[in-house]
């Protein structure tokens, strides 16, 4: 079987703490009208984007609490960097980035910061 071909099984555990890693973005979810998120039985979790009536693109499946973490922190960082760039009519995130004030880049460095602390609970609550 070839390294394509083969199938990830997703673990009771590995499961759980995925939901513990929707639970920490909830209120991030819960505000996005053209983001969800999908459980593909056995697999993972996908994440959905860019929703319409008859649309949507699709991330990669996150098989792990790490990859499904780190996929959730990219959206809300370039959703945080989307908003900081409308705010002051930035061209792109590198900009948006450069842009923010001392409470905006508070805000970013200590979310980041409390999301990455809780990933690590989990990860060791599930060892």
């Amino acid at each position: 079987m070839s390294k394509k071909s083969k199938k990830v099984r997703f673990t009771r555990e590995e499961d759980d703490q995925c939901k513990q890693v929707i639970e920490l973005f909830s209120d991030f979810l819960k505000e996005k009208q053209n983001f969800s998120i999908a459980r593909a039985e056995g697999y993972g979790y996908i994440v959905l984007f860019d929703i319409t009536e008859d649309y949507f693109e699709a991330s990669r499946i996150c098989s792990d609490a790490e990859t499904f973490f780190e996929e959730l922190l990219r959206v809300w960082e370039v959703d945080y960097l989307f908003r900081i760039g409308t705010k002051y009519g930035c061209p792109d995130f590198e900009t948006s980035e450069e842009a923010m004030n001392t409470e905006e880049r508070s805000y970013w460095e200590r979310t980041r910061s409390c999301y990455r602390k809780t990933l690590e609970k989990i990860r060791h609550k599930g060892a």
